[in-house]
């Protein structure tokens, strides 16, 4: 009660000496979020030119010695014979009361009414805000180091497991080579072996023949005598 007192009593001395007075809206006017709010005034600001056809109109909020701006709700012209507006009403603000003030000069202020509703997601700009960016740059570069770190060691794993291979077959192949020569060196001599034992029993033929003949010539010598 005591705030709404003196938001009334700074409305009713700005009012006073203001180009223009903001009728509506009123004492126990209900504007709901998300919605547009009927804003009407009264007299005129021509003495103010060509800012006169673009005039502010801010919704505020606290006590009259510290009022808090809360949001813009859109500009009025307030140099034609028009004095009313709707104006939209913001759907992420807390329900209360507030008030308007004009950006004339000097300022004119509405009396005290009531937001109600269920404050929505603010959805301003889909553009990011520098934070975010900031936040997402510094996001890509931490993890880069991780994501290069894990291509080089899936790279080094399979060089490793290309190179294990690799040595394996080369040393069972080897193995298999010395087998074989094994293998064939043991036939080789038995084949030299068996060559031998045929030249030994085969030479020289006539000499082996001819020692049983010599024998019998020498017995039949003998006889004779």
């Amino acid at each position: 009660m005591k705030v709404t007192t003196l938001i009334t009593a700074a409305a009713f001395i700005m009012v006073s000496s203001a180009q223009i007075q903001i009728i509506d809206p009123t004492v126990g006017t209900v504007w709901k979020m998300g919605s547009q709010g009927y804003v009407r005034w009264t007299g005129n600001c021509v003495n103010m030119g060509s800012a006169g056809r673009t005039v502010t109109v801010d919704l505020i909020q606290g006590p009259a010695a510290a009022t808090r701006f809360v949001a813009s709700l859109g500009t009025v012209d307030c140099t034609s014979t028009n004095t009313s507006v709707l104006l939209a009403v913001p759907g992420n603000i807390a329900p209360g009361e507030y008030a308007l003030r004009s950006n004339t000069v000097p300022s004119s202020y509405s009396n005290l009414f009531q937001i109600n509703g269920v404050p929505s997601a603010t959805t301003t700009s889909s553009k990011p805000t520098v934070s975010e960016t900031t936040r997402s740059k510094t996001s890509d570069s931490n993890a880069s180091p991780g994501l290069i770190g894990g291509i080089v060691a899936g790279v080094v794993v399979v060089v490793a497991i290309i190179v294990f291979f690799t040595l394996r077959n080369r040393r069972n192949k080897n193995k298999n080579i010395n087998t074989n020569e094994g293998e064939g060196g043991g036939c080789g001599d038995e084949i030299k072996a068996s060559s031998e034992m045929e030249v030994k029993s085969t030479w020289p033929p006539s000499f082996m023949d001819a020692q049983p003949q010599a024998a019998t010539r020498g017995e039949a010598q003998e006889q004779q005598q």
